[in-house]
């Protein structure tokens, strides 16, 4: 055995740990921090009884100096003393870092009080015990159960604590990531909205009707621009939606409104995308008098990207349905397809903003994926839900639920 006495913290940092035996195993490095003599050479003659054992024991008498070599990090587990000079030896394991030093520590009590047990544990002690009662089996297996016991919990706290780090810049990233969106869309639809307006007043030739030969092309051309600022556009608001309605600054405004028209509205928007794919629309109201407290402009808006993305996937010569019914406090819309249709692998990822079925080389129409996680995000802030079935091959089914809530009180 090897021991060191009232020495520095830099002194016995110093010193070079050894055991005067031979062993196959390496020796344990014990460290004792406590001021009564006693107690110390009791747990010496203690360890040194443990049979099949080998210890390199070094002892500290102070505060200052057991605090250091604790958090050297050189030895295998510390034994504390209840009382150190004017300390405490349960303010030294906390100073110490308590379960994260990466020294185990235990508290050697000179009786044991299960009053303070919690006290101790809570401090960073993996185990107190009674040096009154101190013995080579209790020993033995103090020494055991507080390394398995300290490591084990060590490396959950500090997992923990990185989890805790990641779930907190993740959630910053994400509220950064919202603000970035939320402002690039305003400063994206300023320019678009001018290109716009310039882009109207030629088509509807304002100041003067387009002539010569090249007429019919500038006309064509300016089409083309007009329509791709639209959709743009349209990308845009759908980008600024999702982004407040994440960073939740998205106001609702709900008020009393016809189911029939929000359907009727629906179909007359979605009209030149239904032609120009050669499908066929078909709606199926089963009450037309049915009403919600809803804000009717963000209805239309989940609707309307649910129905044309069904639009945009149905085969020419196919058809869409749109259904509205009433089941008991709810009103159920849905939208069913007879297109191509959704994997099972495919199908938990389709409400994940930006995420799109297929490769955009192979998409059917463009888009960003925005669409259903949008219409999702509406839904449920009308505290409603949206669902999907899908048969691949043979189509899809887009079924969305609302709370009727019409307040009949505040009609005029």
């Amino acid at each position: 055995m090897s021991y060191a006495t009232n020495k520095t913290a830099e002194d016995i940092a110093e010193l070079p740990l050894f055991s005067t035996a031979v062993y196959q195993q390496p020796a344990l490095k014990v460290l004792i921090v406590n001021e009564s003599d006693a107690d110390t050479g009791l747990f010496r003659n203690t360890l040194e009884t443990i049979s099949g054992e080998a210890f390199d024991l070094v002892t500290a008498g102070d505060f200052k100096c057991g605090l250091g070599l604790i958090g050297s990090g050189r030895f295998d587990i510390a034994f504390v003393g209840e009382k150190i000079g004017l300390e405490h030896g349960i303010d030294l394991i906390s100073d110490a870092g308590g379960r994260l030093c990466p020294t185990p520590m235990v508290l050697l009590a000179s009786k044991f009080d299960p009053g303070r047990e919690e006290h101790c544990l809570r401090a960073g002690a993996v185990d107190i015990i009674d040096s009154g009662e101190l013995s080579p089996a209790l020993l033995r297996r103090v020494i055991r159960y507080a390394r398995f016991n300290h490591d084990t919990t060590r490396r959950l706290i500090v997992n923990e604590q990185r989890y805790r780090e990641l779930a907190e810049n993740a959630s910053q990233a994400s509220g950064e990531k919202s603000k970035f969106l939320a402002h690039m869309s305003h400063e994206l639809r300023t320019p678009l909205n001018a290109i716009l307006g310039f882009s109207e007043v030629i088509q509807h030739e304002l100041f003067g009707e387009l002539r010569g030969d090249g007429a019919d092309k500038y006309r064509e051309y300016i089409n083309h621009i007009n329509s791709s600022g639209s959709h743009l556009l349209s990308l845009i608001n759908d980008l600024l939606d999702l982004s407040k309605i994440e960073a939740g600054k998205f106001e609702i405004h709900p008020a009393n409104v016809s189911l029939t028209d929000i359907v009727d509205d629906v179909a007359k928007m979605i009209t030149p995308q239904v032609t120009a794919a050669e499908t066929e629309l078909v709606v199926e109201i089963a009450d037309r008098q049915s009403e919600i407290f809803a804000d009717g402009r963000l209805v239309t808006q989940a609707i309307l990207n649910i129905v044309a993305n069904a639009v945009k996937f149905s085969p020419a010569g196919g058809r869409v349905t749109l259904k509205a019914e009433t089941e008991g406090q709810n009103v159920i819309l849905s939208v069913a397809d007879q297109g191509c249709g959704i994997s099972k692998e495919e199908l938990s990822h389709v409400l994940e903003p930006f995420h799109q079925v297929r490769d955009l080389e192979t998409r059917p129409g463009r888009g960003t994926g925005l669409g259903l996680p949008l219409a999702r995000s509406i839904v449920e802030l009308h505290q409603g839900g949206l669902e999907i079935f899908s048969d691949q091959g043979k189509g899809t089914t887009v079924s969305m639920w609302l709370p009727c809530n019409v307040r009949r009180l505040e009609r005029t």
